[in-house]
């Protein structure tokens, strides 16, 4: 789907026009490996290109990202996840002053999976 999606994004890194026909990936080394008709045609997402494609992913779709939070992005076997935190310096003033000085909201993430691609 990210890449159905962001067809300049994804040409802009290399891609191919179209729906890869298969995706492997390898946590080991934060990348993802597309295949597109034959099993030779074969190309490589490493972390950063990986973080790019979903970011303008996001921002195709309409959602907002704000510029301030802390972002991360994972490869796990089946998956690549995109991964947005963020933290208060004051509580919020529904919580009670000593619980904490600095709270961390709950991350939120974003997973790009294999059948979703």
């Amino acid at each position: 789907m990210v890449v159905v999606h962001s067809r300049r994004a994804a040409q802009t890194m290399g891609l191919p026009i179209g729906t890869p026909t298969d995706i492997w990936f390898d946590p080991k080394v934060a990348e993802v490996t597309m295949f597109y008709g034959d099993s030779s045609a074969q190309h490589v997402l490493h972390s950063a290109r990986l973080s790019a494609l979903l970011i303008s992913y996001c921002v195709r779709a309409g959602i907002k990202i704000p510029r301030q939070l802390e972002r991360s992005m994972r490869v796990d076997r089946d998956a690549v996840v995109l991964v947005f935190g963020t933290s208060c310096s004051t509580p919020p003033t529904t919580l009670a002053l000593e619980q904490a000085r600095t709270v961390t909201a709950p991350r939120a993430s974003m997973t790009w999976a294999k059948e979703g691609v």
